[in-house]
């Protein structure tokens, strides 16, 4: 304890301490990427606050069928009830008619070219398990 009061003795600064908080800390400058990100939602907002006023000013409202009552029919994928009457597309026959011929020319073609192909047992062959042996003869006996 001496020791401290002869160090505090020898130092001549003596700090004045302030009542007032210290400052906060600040925080860091947005990168350009905060920045791009912050600018493209301000213009989001503002184009949906000026579309939303477009919009009340419009004073057409179409009647939609939205509420009519339909026939109890599976779902389509969609999770929708389909629509009662079926949807007709001009040309699905001959489409399907063509795809059908089609599919048909493709097997007929890999028919061929395997019956053309195609060895039997043709790893017998590749063993030499069915090659004629040459053997010497003899034509007097």
């Amino acid at each position: 304890a001496d020791a401290r009061r002869r160090r505090a003795a020898a130092c001549p600064f003596k700090p004045t301490l302030s009542a007032r908080a210290p400052p906060a800390p600040r925080k860091p400058a947005p990168t350009d990427a905060e920045r791009r990100r912050q600018r493209d939602e301000d213009r989001a907002t503002e184009l949906r606050k000026r579309e939303l006023a477009e919009m009340a000013e419009c004073s057409f409202r179409p009647r939609t069928n939205a509420h009519a009552r339909r026939e109890a029919r599976p779902q389509a994928r969609t999770g929708r009830p389909t629509a009662v009457k079926p949807v007709v597309v001009r040309g699905l026959a001959r489409h399907l008619e063509l795809r059908r011929r089609a599919n048909a020319l493709a097997e007929e073609k890999r028919t061929r070219e395997h019956e053309a192909f195609h060895v039997d047992k043709a790893d017998e062959w590749r063993n030499g398990l069915n090659h004629t042996v040459a053997e010497p003869f003899a034509l007097s006996a």
